[in-house]
């Protein structure tokens, strides 16, 4: 389960300004912050795949294993947090060789459109290590399942 705790004078939205940012511009802290979180997420793919797929058995499959998961308190929309919306999202996805989530659709809809919004903002930032057959990564369709959850 993917928890999104209520902490956000510790970590703020995208968009906002967190204490301690240097003075500035909202969306280009938003677009740094996105910038930083899409690097981190190719650096786990990066180290990650190459252990996954030396350690497979020559014969056989191994599952996708989560790589790299975004912080959802930051991706959660200010909205829901105000409206106390939570919900669960599964969105079917093409997952990659190189562990990302592409050509992600509405499999499922929460039902509060901010959170089914979101959903694809995780899967962009979201790494898997392939799907593995007999040493060999391989693409294949995935339902991602976002749960949003505010935590007492």
């Amino acid at each position: 389960m993917i928890l999104a705790a209520l902490t956000m004078a510790l970590v703020a939205p995208v968009g906002q300004q967190v204490p301690g940012d240097p003075p500035g511009d909202a969306a280009a802290l938003a677009e740094q912050r996105a910038t930083l979180r899409m690097a981190a997420a190719d650096a786990a793919a990066a180290r990650g795949i190459p252990e996954t797929v030396a350690g497979a058995p020559k014969r056989g499959e191994v599952p996708p294993r989560n790589l790299y998961m975004p912080i959802l308190d930051e991706l959660y929309p200010p909205s829901a947090l105000r409206a106390e919306q939570q919900g669960l999202v599964r969105l079917r996805c093409m997952l990659t060789v190189k562990g990302r989530l592409e050509g992600c659709e509405m499999a499922f809809p929460s039902g509060v459109p901010a959170l089914d919004r979101a959903a694809f903002e995780v899967a962009t930032f979201t790494r898997y290590s392939p799907w593995i057959v007999d040493r060999v990564p391989q693409a294949r369709r995935v339902i991602l399942p976002v749960r949003w959850v505010i935590a007492d």
